[in-house]
């Protein structure tokens, strides 16, 4: 099936990024043995309101997962999702790996920006960090970024929500904060994505 050979989709929709499909949501739904599949959303208590991003990392050829729930403050939910996808890029930098990345996103406005000239749906310069940075990949290393519909029982989409809702609860009370939690994670992976680097990553 398609979760098996996943370069195939990765090649047809290269270089127009995918609209929400059957063939993405099997993709989604079953993470491949053969990608690093990265998850991510955003969140806002009140949108304005106090701002999360969320992020999961899964490598199921090594059984590794990562979690981040990011604390963002004040903000709105379309910070929150772009902010996301700015980690997991910045992640996706720094795992060093033969294997392709997908991105996962149910931000249409977000990876339109970042693949197709729509408008910035948020700060611009956050918005220009982040394409910025997807740009920077070389070609044969360029993750691919896919919308999905959220909240239609795609698990790695229900975990990313979930972060980001913890980091909306914690910017009530600690703003710019990071959690990460490690499940079978490499020491050289655990110190490239450390709680010191997204630090960095969020400002």
């Amino acid at each position: 099936g398609l979760a098996g050979n996943p370069d195939s989709l990765l090649a047809a929709t290269r270089p127009r990024q995918a609209a929400c499909s059957a063939r993405v949501a099997e993709l989604a739904n079953d993470p491949s043995n053969n990608l690093i599949s990265i998850y991510t959303d955003g969140s806002a208590l009140g949108n304005p309101g106090p701002t999360g991003a969320g992020i999961w990392i899964t490598i199921p050829s090594i059984k590794t997962q990562i979690l981040i729930s990011v604390a963002v403050g004040n903000f709105d939910n379309n910070l929150g999702e772009m902010l996301a996808l700015k980690v997991a890029l910045q992640c996706a930098a720094r795992i060093i790996s033969p294997l392709r990345t997908a991105i996962f996103t149910d931000s249409l406005a977000c990876m339109n920006y970042l693949s197709n000239h729509w408008p910035s749906p948020t700060e611009a310069s956050l918005s220009r960090r982040t394409r910025k940075i997807f740009r920077g990949f070389l070609n044969t290393e360029k993750p691919v970024i896919y919308w999905i519909r959220g909240h239609t029982g795609v698990p790695g989409n229900e975990i990313a929500d979930q972060l980001a809702k913890k980091g909306a609860t914690r910017s009530t009370c600690k703003p710019n904060s990071v959690e990460i939690q490690y499940i079978s994670c490499e020491p050289d992976i655990m110190e490239r994505i450390s709680l010191k680097e997204v630090r960095k990553w969020i400002t």
